[in-house]
């Protein structure tokens, strides 16, 4: 009787293990596969008007800021975490995932999404180094142009919205004249004490310099609610918005603003 109880005993300790190391990897199996906006992530947008229907000759080529750290350097895409054991057997023998996820979710860059790549508009984008650092330039050898629209999402391997000029975070670059930058505690961080402009630029080339170009350019940077308590979540934004005459390089204004949803005691 003492022998069975033992057997009993063991049993129940192995289930009870069992159970927890299935809930266990059913929680990491649902961490590792939120949705990108549960990660450290970033939405750039770029919104061109008063170019339909305008009628030109040859290429018609643009230049925008492009999300780079205040360095000049692309940001990090999050790189592809692969499943552990438990979670791989929890994939292949009990939720039957299909092979192909077995290395985990893939995150694309910017590169990826926007360099060499072409829209229904009649636009193409390329990423393009110059002089001054990485820009997108947007091409079209179309008669009759149309409006430009683009929105993408970035998943990054770490985005501080504390400080993320000096912290590596993107802003719309290349970046000139940028202002005071002084910082006020917030909780256990710190934070701009005010929003942080700067200069950068648009290029326009001579063929459709005539009218009014509507440019918004924008990042809107989100840090991973997973990752930080409810005080610290959060967003900064960095937008251009103007009214374009002329053609060439014409100088814009940045600006960076930081929110927080929750406010820090």
């Amino acid at each position: 009787m003492i022998q069975k109880r033992k057997l009993l005993f063991f049993a129940f300790i192995i289930f009870l293990l069992s159970v927890s190391l299935f809930i266990h990897a059913l929680n990491e199996n649902a961490k590792l596969w939120r949705e990108d906006g549960q990660r450290d992530h970033f939405i750039y947008s770029v919104h061109i008007e008063g170019l339909s229907g305008k009628k030109v000759n040859g290429t018609a080529t643009i230049l925008v800021p492009l999300p780079a750290t205040i360095n000049g350097e692309l940001p990090e895409t999050q790189t592809q975490k692969k499943p552990s054991l438990e979670q791989h057997i929890l994939d292949k023998y009990i939720l039957h995932t299909p092979e192909v996820y077995s290395k985990g979710p893939y995150f694309s860059s910017l590169t990826e999404q926007l360099d060499n790549k072409s829209f229904s508009s009649g636009w193409s984008t390329f990423i393009v180094k110059i002089e001054d650092g990485y820009m997108l330039k947007l091409e079209s050898n179309a008669s009759t142009l149309n409006d430009f629209d683009i929105i993408e999402e970035v998943v990054m391997e770490d985005i501080d919205i504390f400080d993320p000029i000096n912290k590596g975070g993107p802003i719309l670059y290349p970046a000139f004249n940028i202002s005071e930058i002084s910082s006020v505690t917030y909780g256990e961080q710190s934070k701009y004490s005010s929003s942080i402009n700067y200069e950068t630029y648009v290029y326009f080339s001579d063929n459709i310099k005539d009218g009014i170009k509507s440019v918004q350019v924008s990042i809107d940077a989100i840090n991973d609610p997973t990752e930080w308590d409810k005080e610290y979540r959060g967003r900064y934004m960095v937008t251009v918005v103007d009214d374009i005459e002329g053609a060439g390089k014409i100088k814009v204004d940045a600006s960076l603003t930081q929110e927080f949803w929750f406010t820090s005691g």
